[in-house]
């Protein structure tokens, strides 16, 4: 019995020693597991930080297009009144020039026909005195 004894101590003293190695490999690991968790943990935190920033700026940015197209939206009708008008006022620009390319042609007719009519009679004018002056000399010279 002492022999059996001595080998059931033995193999108590074996799962002990096996037991305490275990509980220590597994408390390291237990460790460098929450260590690494705690490591990841601060990381992932750090990036939700950013990212929530970043997501911040994008809100940011996207209520600053959305006011800018809301403006857009607005001015768009009144740009549209204005190219309306601005059509308007070159079809009447275009209707004035004409008629002043009309009025010019009358204007240029009107000063010709009355200088033709200032050369004829200046003409006969000149045939005029021409006649009198021969006149008076056939008158002289009887």
């Amino acid at each position: 019995m002492s022999e059996l004894s001595t080998n059931f101590s033995k193999e108590i003293s074996a799962i002990k020693l096996y037991l305490r190695d275990n509980s220590t490999r597994i408390q390291d690991l237990w460790l460098e597991l929450s260590q690494n968790f705690s490591l990841k943990w601060t990381a992932l935190h750090a990036n939700i930080q950013r990212n929530e920033l970043q997501i911040a700026e994008l809100m940011r940015r996207m209520e600053n297009i959305t006011l800018r197209i809301a403006l857009m939206e607005n001015n768009w009708e009144k740009n549209n009144i204005k190219i309306k008008d601005c059509q308007g006022l070159i079809h009447n620009i275009e209707s004035n020039v004409t008629d002043l390319n009309t009025n010019s042609e009358i204007l240029k007719q009107s000063i010709s026909t009355i200088c033709n009519h200032f050369i004829q009679n200046n003409k006969l004018h000149d045939d005029g005195e021409e006649y009198k002056q021969n006149t008076t000399a056939i008158r002289i010279k009887n």
